[in-house]
C-alpha cells in the first residue's frame, strides 16, 4: 500500500511539474499560420512597456535576442531602432512533418515604437533532405501538413510542439529582454 501511494504521488508530482513548464501561449498554429492567442485575426501580439522609447525598447530586446541564440550574427538582420528580424532554424525536430530529415525554417519579426514593441508575423518553411540537397517546401506546406482541407487538426502534438517552441522562443525573448537583465 506504501508503495502504491508514494508511486501515485511521484506520478502526481511529475504531471504537475510538466504542466507548469508550458510556455505562455502568445501564438496558436492554424490553417492559415501562426496567429496572436488574443486575436486570431492578427498574426502578431503587442508588448506594452509604457514610459520606454523606442531606442530602449530596441536596445533591451535586441540584448534579449543576443542572449537567446549562440550565434546571433548569422540570424539576425536589423534596422537600428526600427526593427529586428530572426531567421533561424528550429533547435528542435518535428519528425511528423516529413519522412526525411528536416529543418524548420523560420522568421520572426520585431518592430518598435514608443512605449511598445511588436513581435510577428512568424512564418515557417519546412525544409527537408533528401540526399545531400536541402530541399524547400512551400510556404504553406507546414500548415498543410497539419491541418486537413477543412481545417481540422490531422497533426496534434505536432501542432501543439509548435506552438510551444514558438512561444518558447518568443517568452524567452521577452524575459531576457526585460529590466530585470539589463538594469544591472
Amino acid at each position: 500500500m506504501m508503495k502504491i501511494c508514494l508511486t501515485l504521488t511521484l506520478v502526481l508530482f511529475s504531471m504537475l511539474t510538466i504542466a507548469q513548464n508550458k510556455p505562455t501561449p502568445y501564438f496558436v498554429l492554424n490553417p492559415d499560420g501562426m496567429k496572436s492567442n488574443a486575436d486570431t485575426s492578427k498574426d502578431f501580439i503587442i508588448i506594452e512597456r509604457p514610459g520606454k522609447s523606442r531606442k530602449e525598447l530596441y536596445t533591451a530586446v535586441l540584448g534579449g535576442v543576443n542572449n537567446v541564440f549562440r550565434s546571433p550574427k548569422t540570424v539576425v538582420s536589423k534596422a537600428k531602432y526600427t526593427s529586428i528580424s530572426i531567421m533561424g532554424n528550429a533547435s528542435k525536430s518535428f519528425p511528423s512533418l516529413s519522412r526525411n530529415v528536416n529543418y524548420l525554417v523560420y522568421v520572426l519579426k520585431i518592430n518598435f515604437k514608443d512605449g511598445k514593441y511588436k513581435i510577428g508575423p512568424i512564418s515557417m518553411n519546412n525544409q527537408f533532405q533528401k540526399s545531400e540537397m536541402l530541399l524547400p517546401e512551400n510556404a504553406q506546406m507546414v500548415e498543410r501538413k497539419i491541418f486537413s482541407r477543412d481545417g481540422q487538426v490531422r497533426l496534434k502534438d505536432t501542432k501543439g510542439d509548435l506552438e510551444d517552441y514558438f512561444n518558447n522562443l518568443v517568452e524567452t525573448i521577452i524575459n531576457q529582454s526585460s529590466d530585470k537583465w539589463n538594469d544591472w
